[in-house]
């Protein structure tokens, strides 16, 4: 029971300080990585994060979690692997290759949490969670940092078919599992059970038991005398509100086709068909 509570206060922000080899974390993660993560502690787990750099980040897990944990690390430059010799296991790969994903899953089987920390562009982001999202254990978690580059134009954005637009439609997965609506069934709807969202993460929580049709049950008590439904009613001022807003994202619009000229050309070439190609992991 000590050695409970000892694990339990752990402090990540500490450890990744004295860790001997070099990572990169903004402080603001290290809170938000205790609060989701914490139940894992002493757990025997499989994490895997994507972005090895010098290993000082797969090293601050291995000591967070303790001994019963896998620890993994996927990054495209070869020479990760000299990290294996501190006791991670290293896969090479592309992150933004739905094939990498498949061997990948194939040779490690289901995981309990995934942490991108990669190259953090549209494609990379989107294809890691829609690879992954059927091979994480329930009550695990999709975790992807640096969510930020949704609004930065060196990274193709902002875009419709950007990392965030793709968490937005994910967000209306969660509302479509109500009965209303429990028809439009797909592995996101299936699989996601909550979301959150923190300064610069996003943190997809994974439990296929708890993702069930949400049903109305009253508790067969009297309404009051006064009671009136209120919620379907309209008015001119409500129409009012939605010309205003047709107007304003007219408008909007307008402004964006100024923004974009701004680009360098091969650049929005480039991140305009690169986000093209993401349309399909929009459509469910």
């Amino acid at each position: 029971m000590m050695n409970d509570i000892a694990e339990s206060k752990k402090n990540l922000y500490e450890i990744f300080k004295k860790e001997k080899l070099f990572s990169v974390k903004k402080t603001i993660y290290f809170p938000i990585y205790e609060r989701c993560l914490n139940k894992y502690i002493g757990k025997k787990i499989t994490l895997v994060e994507i972005g090895v750099a010098d290993g000082g980040s797969l090293l601050m897990w291995k000591e967070y979690f303790g001994n019963q944990a896998r620890i993994i690390g996927i990054d495209a430059n070869t020479s990760a692997k000299k990290i294996e010799k501190y006791g991670v296991e290293i896969f090479i790969g592309d992150q933004s290759d739905p094939l990498f994903w498949k061997e990948f899953y194939k040779k490690i089987g289901n995981i309990d949490v995934l942490i991108d920390d990669g190259g953090h562009t549209n494609r990379q982001q989107i294809i890691t969670v829609d690879s992954s999202i059927n091979f994480i254990n329930d009550n695990g978690s999709i975790i992807i940092e640096d969510i930020e580059t949704s609004y930065i134009r060196e990274f193709g954005n902002p875009s419709k078919y950007s990392f965030i637009n793709f968490c937005i439609k994910k967000v209306h997965n969660l509302t479509l599992r109500d009965a209303d609506f429990s028809n439009l069934k797909s592995k996101y709807t299936q699989s996601i059970y909550s979301i959150y969202f923190f300064d610069s993460i996003v943190c997809f929580n994974i439990d296929k038991t708890k993702c069930i049709i949400s049903n109305y049950e009253d508790n067969r008590g009297t309404h009051a005398e006064s009671f009136q439904e209120m919620r379907n009613i309209t008015s001119y001022f409500g129409h009012w509100l939605n010309l205003r807003d047709i107007l304003l994202k007219y408008f909007k619009f307008l402004i964006h086709l100024r923004k974009i000229f701004n680009f360098k050309f091969i650049q929005i070439v480039i991140f305009k068909y690169e986000n093209y190609t993401l349309k399909k992991y929009f459509k469910e």
